[in-house]
């Protein structure tokens, strides 16, 4: 398949949000760089990366029905992709775990499962359940996209209602991929109307619809970070919450059609890396940094460029071999299959 640059730009971008919203701000310097307007709305921005990827995907592959997107050979080269870059992070985290503390093998598994330790761990288990939600999100979305973008929004607005009516650990909240099914149908949208909406924006069809909306999540992101709003259906990570995506979605697609127009070769390496970045990022030894570098300047710089430079390593080392393995995968399965048909039919 081939790579789409501003979406490698755009995660490129977000990559380096993550790992800079992951440093030792204090509260009052969040609010002070407006935060969240923009460090904040890293993982909302790859949310919409994944739902317009996998929309493309689902198209480049023919998938028709729902039957095609639980492909199993499909479901499993997806799952492999996310799982084997973790699998050796959390390794080296569960070897250092175990310097300090003994760890059981039954906690070790319930780590894996959950993402293991380390700023966004959750990101994992979500990315797994997003495999399987995804298919649910597409197929409105294509019959329909202005039909199914307003049900996702009215879905993702039912599941706030019903955790906070029943009460939904945080714990559980953070490790479920729910809260982001506006982003995901967001991407989705776009995918299957970018070329309208460019060609239109100008038009009360949709340009109302789309800054509207960008003012009402400015007014909410500002009410609730700067004025002290609590919103009474929304309970965890409001910051990011799927009202705060009517503000990004807009910004989401300018910068698309502005990135589409250039080739910064960095931010492309970077996002095609940015899994791997992210996966350092989240075992770096920040406490060492803070004690032993006295400059913040200099623990900012040293930070970054550690975990962009030892992600993208990563990925450029690790991705041909995943690659070369999921193919052999892939085959050795549809050999697999066939022969399970051709046994059905004999």
């Amino acid at each position: 398949m081939d790579r789409i640059k501003a979406l490698d730009m755009l995660k490129g971008i977000s990559i380096i949000m993550v790992v800079l919203t992951h440093f030792s701000w204090s509260d009052q310097e969040r609010l002070v760089g407006l935060f969240p307007f923009w460090i904040a709305m890293a993982v909302p921005i790859f949310m919409m990366v994944s739902g317009y990827t996998f929309a493309m995907s689902f198209e480049r592959h023919g998938v028709s029905q729902i039957e095609d997107a639980y492909n199993f050979i499909f479901i499993v080269k997806k799952i492999l992709r996310y799982t084997l870059p973790f699998a050796v992070v959390y390794l080296i985290e569960i070897i250092y775990e175990n310097i300090h503390q003994s760890i059981s093998f039954g906690e070790a598994c319930r780590l894996f499962l959950v993402g293991g330790n380390g700023p966004g761990s959750y990101y994992y288990p979500c990315m797994i359940q997003l495999i399987f939600l995804m298919p649910l999100i597409y197929f409105p979305i294509k019959k329909n996209p202005r039909r199914g973008i307003r049900i996702a929004f009215l879905v993702n607005a039912v599941y706030e209602v019903l955790q906070n009516a029943y009460e939904l650990n945080e714990t559980c909240y953070r490790l479920l991929v729910f809260r982001y099914i506006f982003a995901l149908a967001c991407g989705c949208y776009f995918y299957f109307m970018k070329d309208t909406i460019y060609l239109n924006w100008k038009t009360r069809q949709y340009k109302l619809p789309l800054f509207g909306g960008g003012i009402l999540g400015i007014i909410f992101i500002v009410m609730y970070n700067y004025l002290g709003f609590n919103p009474p259906i929304l309970k965890y990570w409001i910051g990011t919450s799927f009202i705060t995506i009517l503000y990004i979605f807009p910004v989401f697609i300018l910068l698309f059609k502005i990135l589409s127009e250039k080739s910064i070769w960095i931010l492309e390496l970077i996002g095609k890396n940015s899994y791997e970045i992210f996966l350092v990022q989240k075992i770096f030894p920040r406490g060492y940094l803070y004690q032993n570098v006295s400059s913040r300047v200099l623990q900012l710089f040293v930070y970054l460029c550690f975990c962009i430079t030892a992600g993208v390593i990563m990925g450029r080392v690790m991705q041909p071999g995943i690659r070369t393995l999921i193919s052999k995968i892939e085959v050795l399965l549809h050999k697999e299959s066939i022969a399970i048909e051709y046994k059905k039919v004999s």
